[in-house]
């Protein structure tokens, strides 16, 4: 079984106890992991493939939230609380593959040795440095620049740096994930693609003109410029 990068840090005793402990999981294109409000008894660390993180908003739209890509981790508030619920529903982009830890394996091996508390720690971590960047971007980028930022992501996701990248998701997918209107993506990509930066087909983007892109993903009129990587 593939390691993931983020257990890799673990110490190798306890490496093999936590591997020992989970549980490997397959998905094919559209199956769905969990759905909000089932019991969140467990954390997925992606060990291949991607999949979709969505909620539901206050007029009843699925909203994209995340696209979660391989070593990513999910569902890890699930270690933290007793019998709560998921707040999102995850489901597979293209075939996928997760290790699933349950809570109760975790805390077991938590109890007994201090790696694993510093492993939640790290986790935890990650998820508040990720949610950070985005109430950055909320609040001081244009949505412009939060729309070209989405699309170089997704561009370097699905991109081989050799052929035009071709992003498999909507536009009402990109709106979910820079957080705006479907219009506003709408509007602002065809405006991208009379630039001749992407062309647009239906559930489908692609990116003909990534350094373009690039450069203007990082024009911020704010205070605050959240680098790219």
């Amino acid at each position: 079984m593939r390691q993931p990068r983020l257990l890799q840090g673990l110490p190798p005793e306890e490496h093999r106890k936590l591997i020992e402990r989970a549980k490997v999981r397959s998905y094919d294109t559209g199956d769905i992991v969990f759905q909000e409000g089932d019991p969140a008894d467990s954390f997925h660390v992606v060990l291949d493939g991607r999949l979709a993180m969505t909620v539901t908003s206050a007029d009843g739209r699925e909203l994209t939230a995340a696209i979660i890509e391989r070593d990513d981790v999910f569902g890890e508030l699930a270690l933290l609380t007793v019998e709560g619920q998921r707040r999102a529903t995850v489901r597979a982009l293209e075939p996928a593959e997760t290790m699933v830890i349950y809570r109760s394996d975790f805390d077991h091996l938590r109890q007994r040795h201090r790696a694993f508390s510093e492993l939640l720690v790290d986790i935890l971590t990650l998820r508040v440095l990720r949610l950070s960047v985005q109430l950055e971007e909320a609040l001081y980028l244009p949505v412009q620049t939060r729309i070209l930022r989405r699309l170089v992501e997704l561009a370097r996701s699905y991109g081989s740096g050799r052929e035009p990248a071709v992003i498999p998701l909507t536009q009402e997918d990109i709106a979910g994930l820079a957080g705006t209107a479907r219009a506003t993506v709408n509007r602002i990509l065809r405006a991208e693609r009379n630039r001749g930066t992407v062309s647009l087909e239906k559930r489908r983007i692609t990116v003909l003109d990534l350094d373009s892109l690039v450069k203007r993903a990082r024009l911020v009129r704010g205070t605050v410029d959240v680098r790219l990587g």
